[in-house]
């Protein structure tokens, strides 16, 4: 899913309004409803990654020394395959979030004084940076 806008509802000249801002409690429902299917599809991803861990492990209790390498390693690939758009998800979230704080804290330097401005820029250049290195680990950069 591409960017999200957010949206706060406001008033202009005494009428309500909904306001495009970043920090915003509300989305347009097509996007919600995209979000909530790739939420959908994430937990049923979560769930056969769980079923597969499960496996694995009831397969090494009840069968013990006669569970069998190949049964293993197959049983083992199919959890971690199951786990790879988890993991995607979990790795953009980070990049999202780590690019807020990028914006936050730029959005409070006057919150400072001036000779901490060079610190605090620093501290937001370095969540820009995780969020760039976060956005190529997840083949997005």
């Amino acid at each position: 899913m591409g960017e999200v806008k957010r949206y706060e509802a406001t008033t202009e000249w005494g009428n309500p309004v909904m306001s495009e801002y970043s920090f915003g409690g509300w989305v347009e429902y097509e996007d919600y409803i995209t979000l909530k299917a790739e939420r959908d599809a994430l937990a049923a991803a979560h769930s056969e990654l769980r079923e597969s861990m499960a496996a694995i492990h009831n397969t090494i209790r009840l069968d013990g020394v006669n569970t069998s390498l190949g049964s293993l390693l197959s049983a083992s690939k199919r959890a971690h395959e199951a786990s790879l758009p988890t993991d995607a998800y979990a790795n953009q979230l980070r990049a999202e979030g780590a690019a807020s704080v990028g914006t936050l804290i730029r959005a409070c330097v006057h919150e400072f004084p001036d000779s901490a401005e060079d610190i605090v820029e620093e501290c937001a250049m370095i969540a820009d940076n995780r969020a760039i290195n976060l956005c190529k680990e997840n083949g997005n950069g």
